[in-house]
């Protein structure tokens, strides 16, 4: 059976705000809104607005950003918030 788990590390400059096992992740970007599911393709971009993520008992956590960087890596999400351009 496949990993259905997404790992997402959330951070600002002075602290980790969430770091733990989610089943998706929503953000928007210069494109509009996508989803993160587990075995998404890499890759990195700005993000602005919002970060909404689903723990593995289905809660729904949305955090409001004015700005930060998503990087999504063989299933690990990183994603670093204040970042100006």
């Amino acid at each position: 059976m496949q990993n259905l788990v997404l790992n997402l590390r959330v951070r600002n400059r002075e602290e980790v705000l969430f770091n733990g096992p989610v089943k998706s992740v929503t953000s928007f970007n210069d494109k509009g809104i996508f989803d993160v599911l587990p075995e998404h393709a890499n890759f990195i971009s700005l993000i602005r607005r919002f970060l909404t993520f689903r723990n593995i008992n289905d809660d729904k956590k949305e955090l409001r950003l004015d700005s930060g960087i998503m990087r999504v890596y063989k299933g690990n999400i990183d994603v670093f918030l204040g970042i100006r351009k």
